[in-house]
């Protein structure tokens, strides 16, 4: 039920090199501003194999009383599919993103988070992308680049911050 438009958007936002490297500037940010005692990092796939123990962690770093309730999330918003009805964390969750995305695409990842996977206690899987993949993606960027640009141009508010988060952060 998603307009074609929002569709195509969509399509045109997604790049691996891109939502890396605004992911990669948004860690950095928070590195900058601010003290890493402060921060508590939490690993997506502690959350879905332990979420009482990890949700009680957060709690406890943050001073905070933890309740079973913290777990009881609606199902809601996935990029992947149909919201459910359902309450809770689903463990099922926790390799998914391996279906969606094809070897060339998590060695660009990887590259570009590379800097930042130790720190957050993973490691690389792939050691290089496969070459006519990882050429295609390349040539790609400028194309979605300039597709992006226009279809985004109603939220953008500074659109020389736009492009340098998603090209050179």
């Amino acid at each position: 039920d998603i307009p074609l438009s929002e569709s195509i958007r969509s399509w045109a936002n997604y790049h691996p090199t891109v939502i890396t490297k605004l992911w990669r500037a948004c860690a950095s940010e928070i590195e900058r501003a601010v003290p890493r005692e402060q921060v508590y990092h939490v690993k997506f796939e502690d959350v879905l194999a332990n979420p009482a123990e990890t949700m009680r962690e957060v709690c406890t770093h943050c001073g905070l009383e933890y309740r079973d309730e913290l777990l009881q999330i609606p199902r809601i918003g996935s990029s992947t599919a149909r919201d459910h009805e359902a309450e809770g964390i689903d463990p099922m969750n926790r390799e998914k993103w391996r279906k969606g995305l094809n070897a060339a695409e998590i060695a660009i990842c990887e590259r570009y988070a590379e800097p930042y996977l130790s720190d957050f206690g993973y490691q690389a899987t792939i050691e290089q992308a496969f070459g006519l993949t990882r050429i295609i993606y390349n040539l790609a960027l400028p194309f979605k680049m300039a597709i992006a640009l226009p279809l985004n141009l109603s939220r953008i508010k500074n659109k020389s911050s736009w492009l340098k988060k998603r090209l050179f952060s």
